[in-house]
């Protein structure tokens, strides 16, 4: 079963199936689908059978819940257990921010450009993966997300300098892109949008969590889904780098609504962190008590 699922590698670098076979994968989409039935029923209570609304609801929330994971198991591969932890968060967001409605096309691009960056499928971007992306780019543009647009082009030059192989030609298309946001931003006043008390303390606190953490990851261990490659630590920080830098962008220039709508995103930033915290706890309380005996 699991060979069909490697076969697409042999063409897209993109795609990354969630093979139900492994014991984490499975645990998240019965997660994500409990997460969700439960935020929709209580929708369904509070909004006096409105079966429309809890629908969506449910649906919104399972997505956050499993976009978090994915966007962790991106950002950093080494720690399964840390991409459960932002699902975690995710989910409790969701609730605070009574699940507001998501930016699935952003969250698309970012997951995409994540892969450019960090190569976590193997293989570079084939033609028809840079294919995608310049779509994607254009999606956006027609959407005037031109601050995605903005970390899309910083995404692809990356691809373009970065060791091992980089893509050459993703430079000409990170221009193309820096000139698309520019065309997008033409006659648009850039307003930075404020952020109310709470939102500001979440979204600060995580950033700088996440910023941390950083400092902490010194080696990367797993290995990419195609066999005969291996993930490389630069790569892995520049994606964590990429992914700050963006936080920081949507929450100066997204205002409320805006964060709300990424929701897996702050739930990312918050995950691994609070992990590595716990797992130092915990070994600090095993050699405490391996002291006391």
């Amino acid at each position: 079963m699991i060979e069909k699922y490697l076969s697409m590698y042999l063409f897209t670098s993109i795609g990354r199936p969630v093979y139900p076979g492994y014991p984490s994968n499975f645990a998240i989409l019965c997660v994500a689908v409990v997460c969700g039935v439960i935020a929709g029923s209580l929708r369904l209570v509070r909004s006096g059978g409105d079966i429309g609304a809890s629908i969506a609801t449910g649906f919104f929330m399972g997505a956050a819940v499993f976009i978090a994971w994915s966007l962790t198991r991106e950002a950093n591969p080494d720690h399964d257990v840390a991409a459960f932890v932002s699902a975690g968060v995710a989910f409790v967001l969701s609730i605070l921010w009574n699940v507001p409605p998501l930016n699935l096309l952003g969250l698309a691009a970012i997951i995409v450009f994540l892969r450019l960056i960090d190569r976590i499928v193997g293989p570079p971007f084939r033609m028809i993966d840079t294919a995608g992306a310049a779509v994607f780019v254009l999606i956006l543009a027609w959407q005037g997300d031109w601050l995605l647009i903005f970390f899309v082009a910083a995404a692809l030059l990356i691809d373009a300098v970065m060791p091992p192989n980089p893509l050459r030609y993703h430079g000409w298309l990170a221009l193309v892109s820096a000139g698309v946001a520019l065309f997008v931003i033409r006659d648009r006043t850039i307003e930075q949008l404020s952020l109310s008390s709470e939102n500001m303390i979440v979204c600060v606190a995580v950033l700088i969590a996440f910023a941390l953490f950083f400092f902490t990851v010194r080696d990367v261990r797993t290995k990419p889904d195609a066999p005969g490659y291996t993930l490389s630590l630069n790569r892995i920080r520049a994606c964590m780098i990429w992914l700050f830098l963006l936080g920081v962008g949507f929450m100066f220039f997204g205002g409320d609504a805006g964060i709300k709508t990424l929701v897996p995103l702050w739930g990312m930033f918050a995950g691994p962190p609070l992990y590595a915290i716990g797992m130092m706890i915990s070994q600090r309380m095993g050699q405490r008590a391996v002291t006391q005996l």
